[in-house]
């Protein structure tokens, strides 16, 4: 039963961090939690904790009767520079995205929790879409929003594949539904009220 185990969440406070709690709670499970500094702003603040956190997290693990960690990264650390400017113009570079659903992240992180049969890398995405495909279903849906109107083709793409989450049994959300929320949960915050600044990522080659 899950009821009968404690779990501990590191970074609690954060987005994705903060809905598996809910999850976990909502399970049975008894949950220790902890938070950074909501001062610490600047890359140094943020980055240097978060990798002398996690080695220490690792090293506590390995000296105590901790039965299965879990590390969540993003597939952005492949992929990003972290001393990119941020903002944009209106050109967007037609590049990969896969998105998935918070509630769908959460609920990958405690099935490979409780699967004795878990091991090694989980990519927990949909299947990959072009930037200029999403903008257009995004569209076709959702006409009264502005949208980047130019989009420069460009050779770059990641391989990911959530093949081998969902032989353990991951079911996501749809593309469809996944979005919605997302665009929901933007309006709701009043997010979608301000211009939008696209990031570096997106946009470097279309400036060249």
């Amino acid at each position: 039963m899950a009821s009968q185990w404690r779990v501990c969440v590191t970074g609690a406070g954060g987005y994705i961090a903060s809905w598996l709690v809910k999850l976990l709670l909502s399970r049975g499970y008894a949950v220790h939690a902890t938070v950074r500094d909501p001062g610490y702003t600047g890359h140094n603040e943020m980055m240097v904790p978060t990798v002398k956190g996690t080695q220490n997290v690792l090293e506590a693990c390995s000296t105590t009767n901790v039965q299965k960690l879990i590390v969540v990264s993003t597939v952005g650390t492949v992929c990003l520079n972290p001393n990119w400017p941020e903002g944009g113009p209106d050109t967007m570079n037609n590049k990969f995205w896969a998105p998935v659903h918070v509630h769908d992240v959460a609920d990958a992180l405690l099935l490979v929790y409780e699967k004795p049969e878990s091991s090694g890398r989980y990519i927990c995405a949909l299947e990959q879409m072009d930037i200029k495909d999403m903008v257009n279903l995004l569209k076709s849906k959702y006409p009264n929003y502005d949208y980047v109107d130019k989009t420069v083709d460009v050779d770059f793409g990641v391989a990911v594949s959530s093949e081998k989450l969902r032989n353990l049994g991951w079911k996501p959300r749809s593309r469809e539904e996944t979005l919605a929320d997302g665009l929901e949960f933007l309006e709701k915050a009043g997010l979608l009220k301000e211009p939008c600044r696209l990031p570096y990522f997106y946009r470097m080659n279309a400036e060249e």
